[in-house]
């Protein structure tokens, strides 16, 4: 048995051995980073994640998402601070839309509309951010209510600059793109 072990104790020796610097876990912001979110959107990454959840789907720091899984009921949880209120903006790469509320309370601004990729304009990025209000927003300022008609028109930089957030306290993505019927 001593002979056995020794031999495979060589073996193992003279054996190419590469050895790997132990992996770390990535956190939420090196997750938005690495996605190059706050590149695009010209803001900070957030360093909190933020727990969302669709009744068929998890999303988990850009995780692929079936857009379909989107359409039932959404959950969202964040440990805020009570008495505190707290803007959360839903954007896509390609379109945006806002809700403004207090967790305790959820007054939602803007209707959160389902994910739905257009064909062919491949994989969409769905980005959660969550931002803490210095104040109520009003929201039947022009601004906000332009929102309900006109999406696109929707600026993070100027939205963020105009209700003096600072930078989002939590976050979270996911990414999803047109499924033909085919791909199923």
């Amino acid at each position: 048995m001593r002979v056995l072990l020794v031999c495979v104790a060589v073996a193992l020796l003279s054996s190419p051995v590469e050895l790997r610097p132990r992996r770390r876990r990535p956190t939420v912001a090196d997750a938005f980073n690495d996605a190059e979110i706050p590149k695009i959107l010209n803001i900070t990454a957030p360093k909190t994640m933020l727990d969302v959840c669709y009744e068929n789907a998890a999303i988990n720091l850009g995780n692929q998402v079936n857009a379909g899984d989107t359409i039932g009921e959404l959950e969202i949880n964040f440990p805020g601070e009570p008495g505190c209120l707290y803007t959360l903006i839903v954007l896509s790469t390609a379109s945006a839309s806002s809700r403004s509320l207090d967790l305790s309370t959820g007054c939602e601004v803007v209707d959160l509309l389902p994910a739905s990729p257009i064909p062919g304009t491949g994989p969409h990025t769905y980005i959660f951010l969550l931002f803490q209000q210095p104040d109520e927003i009003d929201t039947l300022a022009d601004d906000i209510v332009a929102l309900n008609t006109d999406r696109m028109a929707f600026n993070i930089a100027d939205f963020v600059d105009n209700y003096c957030l600072q930078c989002p306290v939590a976050g979270n993505f996911f990414v999803t793109e047109f499924q033909d019927q085919d791909d199923d």
